[in-house]
């Protein structure tokens, strides 16, 4: 029987299909833990903005290279209303280590109902992390 690491790599939508089975695969070997999106209100004279942090976890055996963080906020209907990467917070991660990220948005889009957020490049067929940015207590969605 094939392991589910060379059958993810060969045909990446079949990583959906183990993560459904909880069974999940992950290729990158980096997971997005303790996500948190909150909005930060307008001072005198300015905008407010959105701050979305949380941390990378090395989850490989090895040490792993950090992509960017990509960020999308989007409306009601699933809609990207706006999008933007964050840099890494460190360039490689040894195995179980930690690095906490955080990236803002000024003015985001007000019809903005939901952050999701994942890890920019090549799509491994991970599921992102998807957060109620309107929610006080950025409960996790999905």
């Amino acid at each position: 029987m094939l392991g589910r690491e060379p059958v993810v790599r060969a045909l990446p939508q079949t990583a959906r299909l183990y993560a459904a089975a909880g069974l999940p695969v992950n290729l990158r070997g980096l997971a997005l833990r303790d996500v948190a999106a909150y909005q930060v209100p307008a001072g005198p004279g300015g905008a407010g903005r959105l701050v979305v942090e949380g941390d990378v976890v090395g989850a490989a055996a090895a040490p792993r290279p950090v992509p960017p963080i990509a960020v999308e906020i989007r409306d009601e209907a699933d809609r990207i209303l706006y999008r933007w990467t964050a840099e890494p917070p460190r360039a490689v991660l040894e195995p179980q280590e930690r690095a906490r990220f955080r990236a803002e948005l000024s003015a985001p889009p007000a019809r903005g109902q939901r952050v999701v957020i994942r890890f920019a490049a090549v799509d491994t067929g991970e599921t992102p992390v998807s957060l109620a940015s309107a929610s006080p207590a950025h409960e996790e969605v999905r």
